[in-house]
């Protein structure tokens, strides 16, 4: 390859990763985009952050509707573009925003938007309830998060309820130790 080819080569290169981080205020859907990494099973995912808005990633490796998980990511616009690394150990992954524009009182991991008594981080944390930071009772068993957790069943599992207490597996709590 000559130098003229390689240079263009270079360019383009150049142009395609620029493009790929290059989301705007006016990118479609806020301009989520997944761009392969140079570590193997990692995928960058990044989007435009409109300021105002709180951004929560999900993640599926199937697209069936029901198996869509909050990632621990939670974070709020600043008319920036955000930026992840996301590992998957599987032949494939899908990933997709939920975010609102509910205040949040200055921090959107201490808030809770759905009004269940848990936090949006306990919600979304890696080993913490895996329930619905939008939805106050997560598993429609007609208790809330808050009092599922509270009483020692899980958030996440209709048979687990106040009254039928199964302990939940992980911390719950970000402060503990």
């Amino acid at each position: 390859m000559n130098i003229s080819a390689w240079s263009r080569v270079v360019a383009a290169m150049t142009l395609m990763a620029a493009g790929a981080f290059g989301q705007t205020a006016g990118s479609p859907g806020e301009g989520l985009c997944a761009v392969p990494s140079n570590t193997p099973g990692v995928m960058q995912i990044c989007w435009w952050g409109k300021a105002g808005r709180t951004y929560f990633l999900q993640t599926n490796a199937t697209l069936n509707r029901d198996t869509w998980s909050y990632t621990p990511v939670l974070e709020g616009g600043g008319n920036a573009v955000l930026s992840y690394s996301m590992p998957s150990s599987s032949g494939r992954m899908f990933a997709r925003l939920v975010y609102t524009d509910l205040p949040t009182g200055g921090n959107a991991s201490t808030a809770d938007f759905d009004g269940d008594g848990l936090v949006n981080a306990i919600e979304v944390a890696v080993g913490g309830t895996q329930s619905d930071p939008f939805l106050a009772d997560s598993d429609w068993d007609g208790y809330t998060d808050g009092e599922e957790v509270l009483a020692g069943s899980s958030p996440s599992n209709p048979g687990a309820n106040p009254g039928t207490a199964q302990p939940l597996s992980g911390n719950v709590n970000p402060d503990a130790d």
